[in-house]
């Protein structure tokens, strides 16, 4: 039951307090400077506070207990890797802070020393991270009825921790078409076990966990189909981001480096007393790491203006078209090379990658 108090009785003259339970039983009060406002704010509150929230569980769990039980809620429905990523941020960061606090003793006050702390240390988008990992945890909390709002909705705003787009358009650093040449010449002479994976990442703007996922029967005449991902730590089989395949266009460039490649692995194969089988995986060999780039970005190889930090991820290929090639390298993400356009292919009729292995000089090679 809502009452209106006389701000003289609580030590507020000239107020006016308005004493109630919220939903959860809890005993609460609000100061008001006229009995007016106490009023309209009863006439809210008294709806509310019959609508009885029942905590599904144990209204006392710690942080610790509440973000085990939220790990394994949502194991099934995300990917591994997510999961994964969750749990260091709650083993680096949050629960030596938060561990053995009740949720329901989180306040935004709390939350946000705990994050200006964090930058202290940590890049803003580090502390971006941890943000979206522990309010994901308490969006859910809410749900679970331990907490009746969350108090760290909004906080990257408040902060200033979220870029703009402006902010973020600005960060964004591509490679010209020369740098791109010049950086494809470079990993041919230098790298050449990895050129053929790092011009397929330039020119199609696949995520380097799509390119390894790519299976030889992902490539169709002037096409690939991108239907699978591969962890390039764990080499776990997982799906592409969005949860769904894609065509993604080839250009001519791109299918000859394809189809001598594949030749390159069919002569292994022969060699090896394997009949010329061809592994499943189109890029079956270590990935194009970061550490192969960083090696091919450093002088004296590469001019120390291509030794950027190109981070900021564009649109992937919907059809390719005619136009300006800018290439991004996320070093995070295993040093992979991104595109957002390229220039168009013109093909001619039959397959150029299986027509192409006729060319092999050996007996047989098997088609996949």
């Amino acid at each position: 039951m809502a009452t209106i108090v006389k701000g003289e009785k609580r030590g507020r003259p000239g107020k006016w307090i308005v004493d109630y339970r919220d939903p959860m039983g809890e005993r609460r009060w609000k100061t008001f400077d006229t009995r007016r406002e106490a009023e309209d704010y009863i006439a809210e509150v008294i709806p509310q506070s019959r609508q009885r929230i029942a905590p599904t569980m144990d209204r006392d769990m710690t942080v610790q207990e509440y973000a085990d039980h939220w790990l394994k809620a949502i194991r099934h429905g995300v990917k591994e890797s997510t999961v994964t990523t969750y749990e260091a941020h709650f083993s680096r960061n949050i629960l030596p802070v938060f561990g053995t606090l009740k949720v329901r003793e989180l306040d935004r006050g709390r939350i946000k020393r705990f994050y200006v702390n964090l930058g202290a240390r940590l890049s803003k988008a580090s502390v971006k991270l941890v943000h979206a990992t522990l309010s994901g945890m308490l969006t859910s909390a809410v749900d679970d009825g331990l907490l009746l709002a969350n108090p760290a909705d909004k906080l990257t705003k408040k902060l200033k921790l979220a870029k703009t787009k402006a902010q973020r358009q600005e960060d964004v650093k591509a490679f010209t078409r020369e740098q791109r040449d010049r950086f494809l010449d470079t990993a041919k002479r230098v790298e050449p076990d990895f050129y053929t994976q790092f011009l397929c990442l330039f020119m199609t703007g696949l995520r380097l966990g799509e390119s390894l996922g790519l299976e030889w029967d992902d490539l169709q005449e002037r096409s690939m189909c991108v239907a699978r991902t591969v962890d390039s730590q764990t080499g776990n089989v997982g799906t592409p981001k969005g949860g769904k395949s894609r065509n993604v266009d080839m250009n001519v460039e791109l299918i000859e480096a394809l189809r001598r490649w594949k030749v390159r692995h069919a002569e292994k194969a022969l060699k090896e007393g394997r009949g010329g089988e061809l592994p499943a995986r189109v890029f079956p060999m270590p990935s194009a790491k970061s550490g192969v780039a960083s090696r091919l970005l450093q002088p004296p190889l590469l001019p120390p203006q291509l030794r950027q930090h190109l981070v900021e991820r564009g649109r992937r290929s919907a059809p390719l078209r005619t136009g300006a090639t800018r290439a991004r390298l996320n070093p995070r993400d295993g040093g992979h090379l991104r595109q957002v356009a390229a220039e168009g292919w013109q093909g001619s009729g039959g397959h150029p990658l299986h027509d192409g292995l006729e060319g092999c000089q050996c007996p047989t090679v098997a088609k996949r």
